[in-house]
């Protein structure tokens, strides 16, 4: 596995997004910070998101919370701050992404996630996950939703400086990725064991 930021990045675009995850400035050369855990998910992510698939419950887990949930916490209130610089459209539609995530990411950490890990540590079944996921699938829908008002408000409007697009592109890939790791990997296979 390369250790030079540019090259990492440059091989394999998607990376950026974990490094910034992790508050590192993927413009800048040199080598990646001796980080056991940020080492670990590169692994993970090393191939696409197709390596998600071999990620254990508890994997995918960690994964979500330490790699989207933290780029989603770090991200957003930058872009918010540079739509309002730039008064663009697409402010109402982050502030509103922004507001909705929050409840959702503590309703994740805090209820829906520690059940699923008591689910695989005692070996049963959970009656009321089907409900929370269910939940956790139409925010999942209103947020993209979210995001095609959000691309429509982009294209709509050339006002937007390279960087805010760019940093949009990757937010909504990122978001992409969030929605296969938890509706496609995680809950999938949490109904299935419920059914």
């Amino acid at each position: 596995m390369a250790t030079c930021i540019r090259q990492l990045t440059q091989e394999r675009p998607w990376i950026s997004r974990l490094l910034t995850a992790y508050g590192i400035d993927t413009n800048r050369p040199g080598p990646l910070p001796e980080n056991p855990e940020l080492h670990l998910h590169l692994r993970q992510i090393w191939n696409g998101p197709e390596g998600l698939r071999q990620l254990t419950p508890n994997e995918l887990l960690d994964y979500i919370v330490h790699c989207h949930h933290r780029y989603l916490r770090k991200v957003l209130p930058q872009l918010i701050e540079q739509a309002r610089t730039l008064n663009h459209p697409v402010l109402s539609e982050l502030q509103a992404l922004s507001q909705e995530s929050k409840p959702h990411m503590f309703r994740e950490e805090m209820e829906v996630f520690p059940a699923i890990r008591e689910i695989y540590r005692e070996n049963r079944p959970a009656s009321h996950l089907p409900r929370w996921i269910a939940r956790l699938d139409r925010e999942h829908e209103q947020a993209f939703q979210r995001f095609l008002r959000i691309r429509q408000a982009m294209s709509e409007t050339p006002s937007a400086t390279f960087e805010l697009k760019a940093a949009l592109e990757a937010l909504d890939e990122d978001m992409r990725w969030h929605m296969f790791a938890e509706n496609e990997l995680l809950f999938a296979r949490i109904l299935r064991s419920a059914s």
